[in-house]
């Protein structure tokens, strides 16, 4: 596989099939396989978020003429199935269901002078949408399906929702330095600053009840970090450690400092 582009601000997905390539807010979508690559797409706006299903279909977060933003949904042919446009809100992320069927957007607002998340899910087969919930004071950071449901992860918590659009846990951030967080099907990666440690990091993973699993503490930050399987994979500047979640066994390894992301394969 060759192809020379350089984006500023890359952002790379894949979903088991293809490997899906944008530059944050530029304009253009690169889709590759392990051979070639399948498309090159292009957008009239920039593209703020990408999302793929297992089964081949993605969406893509963009905006529109007179919208503040806009879902595509497409197949897994990279024909367009659906659009969604919003005129009062940010859509900062977006989820598309593993059957690629429906959707849950993550939009932010201003309501009465607060800021505000609101996440709704929408079927392809309709314009309406199937369910809402907002969330006052919260700035969203990510929205996830899993295997029984979904999960929203905002400044404020991480929750976890049924089908039925039940929250079933939720785990406060009001204690703790969020640094960043991202959810692997039934595990849920938080990485925390330490207080009173410089550039310290404690990563910890949840299971779906919002129990720990596993937790480690770094001396330094984390420049990526990612679970495959029951395998914990932390980058930091010139170090790669491997943890394994259940029985806790962990290696390292030197890498060149230069690398700065982690992107899994579905197996490794």
């Amino acid at each position: 596989l060759r192809d020379s582009f350089s984006f500023d601000h890359p952002k790379i997905i894949e979903n088991g099939k293809n490997i899906f390539c944008y530059d944050l807010g530029g304009k253009e979508l690169r889709i590759f396989n392990s051979y070639s690559r399948l498309s090159k797409m292009n957008f009239d706006y920039p593209i703020h978020f990408v999302d793929a299903s297992p089964n081949g279909e993605f969406c893509v977060v963009s905006s529109a003429k007179s919208y503040r933003s806009a879902v595509y949904v497409y197949d897994g042919e990279f024909r367009v199935r659906y659009s969604r446009f919003f005129s009062d809100k940010y859509v900062n992320f977006a989820a598309i269901s593993p059957n690629g069927q429906e959707f849950i957007v993550a939009a932010q607002y201003s309501k009465n002078g607060n800021l505000a998340t609101q996440i709704s899910k929408f079927s392809i087969s309709s314009e309406d949408a199937l369910f809402s919930q907002e969330f006052i004071g919260e700035i969203p950071l990510g929205i996830y399906y899993t295997e029984n449901g979904y999960r929203l992860l905002t400044t404020d918590a991480m929750r976890s929702f049924n089908e039925s659009n039940e929250t079933v846990s939720e785990i406060s951030f009001s204690d703790r330095k969020l640094l960043s967080g991202k959810v692997f099907g039934a595990r849920s990666l938080i990485n925390y600053g330490l207080e009173g440690l410089s550039g310290g990091t404690e990563a910890v993973v949840y299971r779906n009840d919002g129990s720990v699993e596993y937790s480690k503490t770094f001396d330094t930050a984390l420049s990526d970090a990612t679970i495959c399987g029951n395998v914990l994979y932390t980058l930091s500047p010139g170090v790669l450690t491997v943890c394994n979640i259940e029985t806790g066994e962990e290696s390292k390894y030197e890498i060149p400092t230069s690398y700065s992301a982690l992107v899994p394969d579905g197996e490794s």
